[in-house]
């Protein structure tokens, strides 16, 4: 195992725990714009790497979001998303040899891309390279919801719905209008008739 430090350790978790949560809202996000439901987008994008959820939400921002300053918004956030995810691979995917030593660096092997092959390559860093990727990260997932808020039909309540018309239910009837649904992301689903 590798000679890291508990601090070290501590760092590591902390980047994959926030790169994680940007990680998890994209794909809803994605589903939302493209306009699928939950259980067609989980057979959509299953298996689909975090680098292939980006590229495809660039292509639906491109093709979903009209206004041109706010399109430009999200085009900068998924190159920024797309760094994030290189850097965090980078470190996820390293083998670890020591750490805490005493010039405390960290030192560990990595897959570089060099042409067409990649080669393993030896990289010195501290630990404030592990924790600048969890704050990116945390930057990424905290703009990534000031985005969704402004993207009409990411969130519930991002487009004015029209309202729904009185209904009163018959006897033995549930009365299914107006009865509140539950927001799934971007979209307001009819309430469960079980429930």
């Amino acid at each position: 195992m590798a000679d890291l430090t508990d601090d070290d350790l501590r760092a590591l978790g902390r980047m994959v725990v926030a790169c994680s949560l940007v990680e998890g809202i994209c794909r809803p996000v994605l589903s939302s714009l493209m306009g699928l439901h939950d259980d067609v987008a989980e057979v959509a994008f299953a298996e689909r790497s975090h680098s292939w959820v980006l590229d495809a939400l660039a292509a639906t921002v491109t093709l979903r979001v009209d206004d041109p300053p706010l399109q430009r918004e999200w085009m900068d956030w998924i190159t920024r998303a797309k760094d994030v995810n290189r850097r965090r691979n980078g470190i996820v995917h390293a083998q670890w040899l020591t750490g805490g030593n005493a010039s405390g660096l960290i030192a560990s092997v990595r897959l570089t891309r060099r042409g067409r092959r990649q080669v393993p390559t030896l990289h010195l860093s501290d630990r404030s390279a592990l924790t600048a990727v969890a704050h990116d990260a945390n930057n990424l997932t905290t703009q990534l919801h000031g985005l969704m808020v402004r993207t009409p039909g990411v969130l519930a309540g991002s487009q004015q719905q029209a309202p729904t018309p009185a209904r009163t239910s018959t006897e033995g009837e549930a009365d299914t209008v107006g009865a509140p649904g539950m927001v799934v992301l971007g979209r307001i689903e009819p309430p469960d008739p079980k429930a």
